[in-house]
């Protein structure tokens, strides 16, 4: 991050992160507060080691780095949003079929493994996004006819096989029951696909806390996504 983009960031956060001097000690500066947490998110390095550098201690890194990646996700929550409406989402498809010829499809999904350090977990929660899609309560729009032709389809998400066939979500066709036609259909939907892939492959290389273990709890690491989605 250049020194233009710290200082815009810096200005979206400084009300959200700022604290008040007290009689015993000076406060942490938003400035060194926002160094500190963008320091942390693209080396990983463990609150320990950010104490020599940073001159704040760990207990302290622990609550400011947390409040900060809250803070981000907060001060530029209108940089990633769900679209609300069916005219939002058919914007989305029709931008999606400008860049990447697949009609009537809402946007890519796929899912990436972050590592909790001495975490156990008794099973796997279900995103709420994908929840969400099962249940319809999305507002995706309802089947319309493709461009071109007079066949109805609905609108979809793609993703990999590792994901659940459905009405509004699609994935390759298994190599086993493919032809000519299914072969050019699992080519646009991988390319339409890749998307996602390429950006939480760009997210795990500029924030290398991604790389490793992170020491922290899962809401905790909750906030420290969400910052790094946010500003990537």
């Amino acid at each position: 991050m250049d020194e233009n983009a710290f200082q815009i960031l810096l200005s979206k956060v400084v009300r959200l992160i700022g604290k008040k001097d007290t009689v015993l000690r000076e406060a942490i500066s938003p400035h060194v507060r926002l160094i500190a947490t963008l320091r942390f998110l693209a080396t990983g390095r463990s609150f320990q080691d950010l104490t020599f550098s940073m001159r704040v201690s760990p207990q302290a890194l622990g609550e400011i780095i947390i409040e900060t990646c809250v803070a981000i996700r907060k001060a530029l929550q209108n940089f990633i949003q769900l679209p609300k409406s069916e005219e939002e989402w058919k914007q989305v498809a029709h931008d999606f079929e400008e860049k990447w010829q697949f009609p009537h499809c809402l946007g890519a999904v796929d899912g990436k493994h972050i590592q909790i350090k001495n975490l156990r977990i008794p099973a796997l929660v279900p995103s709420v996004f994908y929840d969400s899609l099962k249940k319809g309560e999305l507002n995706i729009p309802l089947p319309e006819h493709l461009p071109g032709s007079n066949k109805t389809a609905p609108y979809v998400f793609v993703g990999d096989e590792a994901f659940e066939l459905q009405d509004n979500f699609m994935k390759p066709y298994s190599f086993s029951v493919l032809n000519h036609e299914r072969r050019i259909f699992n080519y646009r939907l991988s390319r339409g696909r890749r998307i996602v892939e390429n950006f939480f492959g760009i997210l795990v290389s500029r924030f290398t806390v991604f790389q490793k273990p992170i020491n922290l709890s899962p809401t905790e690491v909750n906030a420290i996504v969400l910052a790094c989605c946010t500003i990537s």
